[in-house]
């Protein structure tokens, strides 16, 4: 398994350091050292670990979540009470097909 993960790292050095050179980021060693641990993580801990990094590149913005969870709700609870009419998603996509076929 060991190699397996060392050749990951080198495979992933070598293919992407000429775009690290283009930003001017060089894939150290301590950069290899910390995608191998990463790789070697049980899935959950790698699930976890990914929304943590997505999170820092796009935070969320606690307002806008709670008006698509309400908006969400409210839909939810439309279609329960039949006040709006859901249409299947065949006959969706067949009229957008035959709308932009023209």
């Amino acid at each position: 398994m060991k190699s397996k993960i060392n050749d990951f790292g080198l495979f992933l050095q070598t293919r992407y350091a000429k775009i690290f050179k283009k930003r001017g980021d060089i894939m150290t060693t301590k950069t290899n050292d910390l995608i191998l641990m990463v790789e070697s993580l049980p899935v959950d801990i790698k699930t976890k670990l990914v929304e943590k990094i997505l999170n820092s590149l796009h935070p969320s913005q606690r307002e806008i979540d709670e008006l698509w969870a309400k908006e969400a709700e409210k839909r939810v609870k439309e279609i329960r009470t039949g006040k709006v009419k859901t249409i299947p998603g065949e006959e969706v996509f067949k009229e957008i097909k035959k709308k932009f076929s023209k």
